[in-house]
């Protein structure tokens, strides 16, 4: 029961490490680190390489000329995905959704806001 409980304790201390942060624009004004579970409709988020997608967005918007996202997390690809700003037609598939960025996938190029 001891050891059980380290390991729980040990877990949770892991998780809040690694909680994700987002670049975050709310009411016109920047947040730097605010924590991803803090996220609500309508803030726009900023997105670079690296950087690990906060939650599930639309692509608004590239700073960079293209964009590029790993989702073998989701979908078992393993070639990165292109992102753009056009939308899809409402019955595209998941992996067809080339205008989303999806939570926990990670930004293997480009810098976007959604």
């Amino acid at each position: 029961v001891w050891q059980e409980h380290n390991a729980e304790n040990a877990l949770e201390a892991l998780k809040e490490l690694q909680g994700c942060k987002a670049k975050v624009y709310r009411n016109g004004q920047l947040v730097p680190d605010l924590p991803a579970a803090d996220l609500v409709p309508g803030d726009i988020v900023e997105v670079s390489v690296g950087d690990k997608v906060p939650a599930d967005l639309r692509v608004l918007r590239l700073k960079t000329t293209t964009v590029r996202t790993d989702e073998g997390a989701l979908t078992g690809e393993s070639e990165t995905v292109m992102k753009h700003t056009e939308p899809v037609g409402a019955e595209a598939r998941i992996q067809d959704k080339t205008n989303m960025m999806f939570s926990g996938t990670t930004l293997s190029g480009g810098g976007a806001f959604g």
